[in-house]
C-alpha cells in the first residue's frame, strides 16, 4: 500500500480519495523530502569545507610565492654584485699584470 501512494495511486473513497491514502502519501513526499535535502545540505557543506580547505591552501601557496619572488628577487641582486665584483677584481688583475710589466721594463 506504502509503494501505490508513493506513486500518488489513491483508493477511492464515498467523497473522493481515501483519507489515510493521501496522508501516508504526504509523509511518503514529506521523507523523500526530508532525505533529499539532509543530503543536498550534506553535499552544501562538503563542498563548503572543500572549497575553505582550496582557500586556505590558495594562500599558503600564494604566500609561498611571494617569499620565492623575494628570494629570487635577493639573489639576482647579490649575483649581479657578484658579477661587478668579479668584473672589478678582473680589471684589477689586469691593472696590477700591466703595472708588473711596466715595473720590468722599467728595471731593465
Amino acid at each position: 500500500m506504502a509503494d501505490k501512494n508513493e506513486d500518488g495511486i489513491f483508493r477511492n473513497a464515498v467523497k473522493g480519495f481515501n483519507k489515510s491514502d493521501v496522508l501516508e502519501y504526504i509523509d511518503a513526499m514529506k521523507s523523500r523530502y526530508m532525505e533529499d535535502l539532509n543530503l543536498s545540505q550534506k553535499q552544501i557543506d562538503d563542498l563548503q569545507n572543500s572549497l575553505t580547505l582550496q582557500l586556505s591552501e590558495n594562500n599558503t601557496i600564494k604566500s609561498s610565492i611571494d617569499q620565492l619572488k623575494a628570494e629570487i628577487n635577493q639573489l639576482t641582486e647579490e649575483n649581479n654584485r657578484l658579477k661587478q665584483t668579479a668584473q672589478d677584481k678582473m680589471r684589477y688583475g689586469a691593472d696590477l699584470r700591466r703595472l708588473a710589466q711596466e715595473v720590468e721594463v722599467l728595471r731593465v
